[in-house]
């Protein structure tokens, strides 16, 4: 089974992926940026987002329900919103 998560922030493009067996994958403007395996519960991911003026720091954090994964994704202590697609 696989997940992805899509949304936007400051023009970059953000993707989760987030599979059973292959982990889960940070995309930034389609390029990896992160990779873990959380076999269950909670997994983080986290990268530096560039800007034109400085870098901003990007979290995402996914939990694992009984019969749903959420994603969240934060843009120094902001939420951006996602949006499954897949």
């Amino acid at each position: 089974m696989k997940t992805i998560w899509k949304g936007i922030y400051s023009g970059n493009s953000i993707e989760v992926h987030n599979t059973w067996f292959r982990g889960e994958k940070l995309y930034i403007n389609k390029e990896l940026q992160d990779i873990t395996y959380g076999w269950f519960g909670q997994s983080k991911l986290e990268c530096e987002l560039p800007n034109r003026s400085s870098k901003t720091n990007l979290r995402v954090k996914l939990i694992s329900g009984f019969w749903k994964i959420k994603c969240y994704v934060f843009a120094d202590g902001r939420e951006i919103k996602m949006k499954e697609i897949k």
